[in-house]
């Protein structure tokens, strides 16, 4: 498991660093996990939780909620739920790793730049699912989702993930952008969540 990531927020016309997270086993022998906010966040007054991370507590902050994963508040609904994590433990096993063994900053790094809302994490593990943003069919998501639900995963596990792992929900779902008179610009065109549970009923 990574023993710090970074945490920024995509907003205010910029990247702001929000702080960080530390990993440790050095105080208790068991993995944990320490907020810290970064002085960029203190000095613009970037307070994530008024009742949780206040931007005038302690330094470090830890023993976060263990049904959190031991994670601030807001770092976790950054994490999937069911869907999510699923696709998550069948790419890892699909890489010789044991999904038990993945702590959740390494989660959060795969999870990257593509989480829903407005953080991002980094260092964001390399993937190989190409181009996000080309024309994929609705059909052939199903069948994908259809492929992940009956076994190991289809051949576009990776591209999945990012595409559908974000949002959270138990049920297959993803991220898409309707077509438009200009296919090629995507920046300002809205994005939509749709959910694949009709498409795999069918295809099964």
């Amino acid at each position: 498991m990574p023993e710090m990531i970074e945490v920024y927020y995509e907003g205010w016309g910029g990247t702001l660093a929000v702080g960080r997270l530390i990993s440790s086993t050095a105080l208790t022998g068991r993995p944990l996990i320490a907020f810290e906010y970064s002085e960029e966040a203190v000095k613009k007054g970037l307070e994530l939780s008024r009742m949780t991370l206040p931007l005038n507590g302690t330094r470090l902050r830890r023993d976060f909620p263990s049904h959190q994963l031991g994670l601030p508040g807001p770092v976790y609904d950054a994490l999937p739920d069911g869907w999510g994590m699923l696709l998550m433990d069948r790419l890892f096993k699909r890489r010789g790793v044991n999904a038990a063994r993945v702590g959740p900053l390494e989660r959060l790094t795969y999870i990257g730049d593509s989480a829903m809302g407005a953080m991002t994490f980094h260092p964001v593990q390399p993937n190989d699912s190409g181009d996000l943003k080309q024309d994929v069919p609705l059909a052939q998501l199903a069948a994908e989702v259809q492929a992940v639900l009956s076994g190991e995963g289809g051949e576009f596990l990776q591209k999945l993930l990012q595409m559908g792992g974000s949002p959270q929900g138990a049920r297959p779902k993803s991220l898409v952008i309707p077509r438009s008179p200009k296919p090629t610009v995507y920046d300002d065109s809205p994005t939509w969540i749709r959910s694949l549970a009709r498409q795999v009923s069918r295809a099964a």
